[in-house]
């Protein structure tokens, strides 16, 4: 396997997943074909004696990317009938037979190959063309053994129906409601039970098992197996920390002070923040974004000191009421939201503590009813970088 990332070994969590990442680390181009000049040189020099070689280090980078190709080609195909654009089989087989006929006549010929059987028939032409040059790569049955096992996928594909999973989900099979046996057990596990999850596993337990001719597992060994297998280490750290997160804010007032509250402060200071170029905040910005005077700058500082490792002044000794890490930080400049505040802001003002979407963007997988991508860089960036200054302080 290459380097590439479209090519990674990193198993996706379903179908959804694999063709957005697909698409999101194309480049705007495709993988190089021969260049006309290398194509020409070979093709020449195969019918000459000239025994200088095209730049070697061309046609290998040629040909280390047929790969690539191959995956986005059958990505492509996979793309446009996920849309339904190619249900027409008419409509599909107008459009290959617009592939001029000699197309047939140069393979053969070039890979050395003929058969007398169908000539004039262009599904068995384009076929065996098409075979040709897939066995050119795989090597022919008595070549290799693994052409045999090759052969036996691809014919197995024009007779199987076994697995013809819609693009929503399909209510007589994926449950609606949780199990309650997944729920204890999801529980178990440090992991909020969510229709997210939920799904999640159903998918795998149902679609990806039966695509593979296995039998969906039980409830529990379902739930264990993707928990076990199909996520990793991460989700489970983002799993801990929302829990952390929540037990913050459940105990956030004890930073409050008479006249400001940490609510009012922290949000006020989060709309501060995120306005354009914002290094630091003052006291007295904070209390009037609150819409308070300037005269409760002090009561804002005390509410942050609560919240903060030093506070404003070190020397004065901080009592710090924060219970997983801190949350604000002055810099000299101003008060600012450490990387842990700030996905304790967003978890609660913007996504009002919903467990799903710290699941969405650690494991990053679609469901087959998405019409978009769950997560955005933005919000997997403050859950990295929260996570990060949970871990480290």
């Amino acid at each position: 396997m290459t380097g590439d990332p479209e090519l990674s070994d990193r198993a996706p969590k379903d179908d959804t997943s694999a063709l957005l990442r697909s698409i999101s680390e194309r480049p705007p181009s495709d993988a190089p074909y021969l260049s006309a000049s290398t194509a020409r040189y070979i093709v020449e020099s195969s019918q000459s004696n000239i025994k200088e070689k095209p730049k070697e280090r061309k046609v290998e980078d040629v040909f280390s990317d047929l790969p690539l190709r191959i995956t986005r080609l059958l990505y492509d195909i996979a793309i446009l009938s996920r849309g339904d654009y190619i249900d027409d089989l008419d409509k599909n087989w107008e459009c290959m037979e617009q592939m001029p006929d000699f197309v047939s006549y140069t393979t053969r010929h070039s890979h050395g190959r003929e058969t007398t059987s169908g000539r004039g028939n262009f599904q068995f032409n384009l076929g065996f063309d098409i075979g040709l040059g897939l066995s050119a790569l795989t090597g022919t049955l008595s070549e290799d053994s693994r052409a045999s096992e090759f052969l036996a996928g691809f014919t197995t594909a024009y007779s199987t129906d076994d697995f013809q999973r819609p693009h929503t989900p399909d209510k007589g099979t994926m449950n609606n409601e949780m199990d309650q046996e997944r729920e204890q057990l999801l529980t178990q596990y440090g992991v909020e039970p969510t229709r997210y999850i939920d799904q999640l596993i159903q998918n795998y337990n149902i679609g990806w098992r039966k695509a593979q001719g296995k039998e969906p597992l039980p409830t529990k060994q379902a739930t264990q197996e993707y928990l076990e297998e199909q996520v990793d280490e991460w989700f489970g750290i983002c799993s801990h920390v929302r829990k952390e997160l929540d037990r913050e804010w459940a105990s956030i007032n004890e930073a409050s002070t008479p006249g400001m509250s940490a609510e009012a402060a922290l949000r006020a200071l989060w709309e501060l923040e995120n306005e354009p170029s914002s290094d630091g905040v003052n006291s007295s910005a904070i209390a009037r974004r609150a819409g308070k005077s300037d005269s409760h700058k002090g009561t804002v500082s005390q509410v942050l000191n609560r919240l903060s490792i030093d506070g404003k002044n070190p020397t004065t000794g901080v009592m710090s009421v924060f219970q997983a890490a801190e949350i604000v930080r002055y810099n000299g400049g101003g008060w600012v939201l450490t990387g842990y505040g700030q996905l304790l802001l967003y978890h609660v003002f913007v996504k009002d503590q919903d467990p799903q979407w710290i699941q969405e963007n650690a494991i990053k997988a679609g469901l087959p009813s998405d019409e978009g991508q769950r997560w955005s860089d933005e919000a997997s960036e403050i859950l990295r970088q929260g996570v990060s200054h949970y871990s480290n302080d």
